[in-house]
């Protein structure tokens, strides 16, 4: 019997530790000077991390911003790769406290407070990813990774962005993002506007 509880509640433990990890997607919404509603979509993989603002009704791009993170205990520590709004950003660091419970998680002293998506789960691509090549004419031709020039793809379990943008001269390339699935071996990709494309993986 004590072997039983002492396993019930470890399990429950495990179970209140992952649902405070950030790893995910995570929404917000506020509404804009104008009277716009704005929506925010964060994307949290291991190591890396992309959020983008875009309007809720319309799903017209505003501004996209990212990078590598760290948590310490409550306080997390952004290194930005890509700002399209502020690239005088790009290379700087920046640390705040955080706070996140109850499928909710947020910045300490801001207002917005993001609902949890996903948390990493269905989809089996969950991370961040470099471009290093591209297939032309049926033949691999292979990319310099170590290059500023970039494009980077986040996703969750859900959720992705991609984001081209050059770390040397601080200039956002474009960006794009929706939903995905994986599916019978098919990665299945759905932007905001509802357009569906089946890639086979």
């Amino acid at each position: 019997m004590k072997h039983l509880i002492f396993l019930l509640l470890l399990t429950g433990l495990i179970n209140v530790l992952q649902g405070q990890s950030f790893i995910g997607a995570w929404e917000g919404h506020e509404t804009s000077e104008d009277g716009n509603k704005i929506k925010s979509v964060v994307i949290f993989s291991d190591g890396y991390q992309v959020m983008t603002k875009y309007h809720a009704d319309t799903g017209k791009f505003i501004s996209t911003n990212g990078g590598t993170w760290k948590l310490d205990g409550e306080t997390m520590t952004e290194t930005v790769e890509f700002d399209s709004e502020n690239p005088e950003r790009v290379g700087t660091e920046k640390s705040f406290k955080t706070h996140i419970s109850n499928e909710k998680m947020g910045i300490v002293g801001q207002d917005m407070t993001m609902n949890r998506i996903d948390a990493g789960e269905p989809g089996k691509l969950r991370g961040a990813w470099l471009m290093s090549g591209r297939i032309r004419d049926g033949e691999l031709q292979e990319r310099d990774t170590s290059r500023p020039r970039k494009t980077m793809k986040i996703l969750s379990g859900t959720r992705f962005q991609w984001i081209a943008y050059d770390t040397g001269t601080k200039e956002f390339k474009g960006t794009g993002g929706g939903t995905y699935s994986t599916i019978d071996g098919k990665y299945i990709v759905s932007d905001r506007k509802g357009q569906v494309l089946i890639i086979t993986a």
